[in-house]
């Protein structure tokens, strides 16, 4: 246990070493440091970084302290090593994982806090280091220090590597009881017009009693989104996150029919990035625009838009894969799960919900790259980009119910799910509408003026569904909650998100 103050920059205040002391349920060392001035207030915030200390890591780490880290926040970075501790060589790989860990923490902490110094921010730091099983440290760490989100790096498109490898990734994941941000580099994704070093991705699990806001097809529209996402107070009159915990979902369609979709796909990233500052969630989906866009089918451009771009050339620059939009549209989900509600574009038909939500994103990114590359032409072997996948299916919204009622119910029993939010058929009289008695919800309602300007957004809380518009609220009908017709033995967590 240490008491030194032995740097201008920081306070050590309390040290833990049990690193080799065999008598002790695990092996750990725990460094605490905090700025001069230093005070915890209602206002302060807790955030994890997890680390295994590689390059991706050090990007997570870096984006945590510059871009996250507030005056009065506490930073916590945790780095997790499995040891094999039954025999001779795992006692001599745990003494060189004392000295190790100790040396590198006393780096990490020094380099956090002169940081924090030079912005003029007063900080609290914990480095931990432990030795132990990944998947029950991390679970540990969250419930003791309650971080607001749990920051990770990645080494690529389409997988997590060190800390974060193979099924680890996949329970922490499953098991997170706060949001993920998973962060990449700059040499992972170019720089962008948006000003921000970092793409950041987001994940999380519980749903609880949390307000989801769903919004349908935006069309290059920043003014009526603008309105829409006061109204339903999402954002301030600064176009700042206000909405705490609240999970948004946008279903795709940003671009084409107007002019603002530079300022859209801005909005998007920004309130994405700042939404799990307050346990929040942003998750937008693709939508058949924006996968025509990223193939070069230009049909539906906005006169005057790709000046917006600097020319043709240039808009098409920012679609590409490493461009500023393109590669933040690459990754994203065609379909996400909320809680019991399945929000797409345009319709999972059962073909594809048989195969789950999972296998859909995962046949998105694989193929992705080869459908752009061949402009539409390759890379789709089962239908996913074409016109029974879930960007552009309009059977629950277009056909008779008492055809598609029996194939929304098979639908959602493969993807356990009591209702589907579909966006992509406008609804023209400008209202949010369901069928199937409440399984399936068309909020498409014609933000954009190409179709009214018509205003209004999706709420629900627990069984309670509600068309927001800017002078009323209307209750909507809810289908009963999702109960499986097997009952299984291992029940399967509530999964809000997850994506790339």
């Amino acid at each position: 246990m240490d008491n030194d103050n032995n740097n201008n920059n920081f306070v050590r205040v309390v040290s833990f070493d049990t690193m080799t002391n065999k008598d002790l349920p695990d092996y750990s060392y725990t460094l605490r440091a905090k700025s001069p001035g230093y005070k915890r207030s209602r206002r302060s915030r807790t955030f994890m970084v997890a680390t295994d200390l590689a390059n991706y890591s050090e990007y997570a780490l870096n984006w945590a302290k510059d871009a996250v880290l507030e005056d009065g926040d506490e930073l916590i970075v945790l780095r997790v090593v499995t040891l094999e501790m039954n025999n001779k060589r795992g006692d001599d790989l745990l003494q060189l994982e004392e000295q190790e860990s100790k040396k590198i923490s006393t780096e990490i902490m020094q380099r956090i806090i002169d940081d924090s110094h030079k912005q003029d921010k007063k900080v609290g730091v914990v480095v931990e280091f432990v030795i132990g099983k990944v998947q029950e440290t991390i679970q540990r760490m969250i419930a003791l220090y309650q971080p607001s989100l749990l920051i990770v790096g990645t080494r690529g498109l389409s997988e997590f590597k060190g800390m974060l490898l193979g099924s680890i990734s996949k329970y922490c994941l499953q098991h997170s009881p706060v949001p993920v941000t998973v962060v990449r580099s700059e040499n992972q994704i170019r720089k962008s017009s948006v000003d921000s070093a970092y793409t950041t991705t987001v994940l999380a699990i519980h749903v609880d009693d949390r307000r989801i806001v769903a919004m349908g097809d935006l069309h290059g529209d920043l003014a009526n989104t603008l309105s829409i996402l006061k109204f339903s107070k999402i954002i301030d009159d600064d176009q700042r996150w206000i909405a705490g915990n609240t999970i948004l979902v946008q279903t795709g369609d940003v671009v084409d029919r107007g002019l603002d979709t530079i300022k859209l796909y801005q909005l998007l990233q920004k309130l994405r990035e700042e939404a799990p500052l307050s346990g929040g969630l942003v998750i937008p989906l693709l939508g058949n625009h924006e996968i025509m866009n990223l193939i070069g089918d230009w049909r539906y451009v906005y006169p005057g838009e790709p000046e917006t771009f600097g020319g043709m050339e240039a808009r098409k620059r920012a679609f590409a894969p490493d461009g500023f939009i393109g590669s933040y549209l690459v990754p994203l989900d065609m379909a996400t799960k909320v809680g019991s509600t399945v929000f797409c574009h345009g319709g999972i038909h059962p073909y594809y919900a048989k195969f789950g939500i999972d296998w859909i994103n995962n046949q998105t990114h694989e193929n992705m790259l080869a459908f752009m590359e061949s402009h539409g032409h390759k890379g789709d072997e089962f239908g996913v980009f074409g016109g029974y996948g879930p960007t552009w299916y309009r059977g629950y919204a277009a056909d008779d119910e008492d055809i598609i009622c029996e194939l929304l119910e098979e639908a959602l029993e493969s993807m356990e799910a009591n209702r589907m939010v579909v966006g992509h058929t406008v609804q023209y009289d400008g209202k949010i509408h369901t069928r199937c008695g409440g399984r399936v919800v068309l909020i498409d309602i014609g933000i954009s003026t190409v179709y009214g300007g018509n205003k209004g957004a999706l709420e629900i809380m627990g069984d309670q569904v509600t068309a927001l518009y800017e002078d009323k609220n209307e209750t909507l009908s809810s289908p009963p909650p999702y109960m499986p017709k097997k009952s299984d033995e291992y029940q399967k967590p509530t999964l809000i998100h997850q994506e790339l």
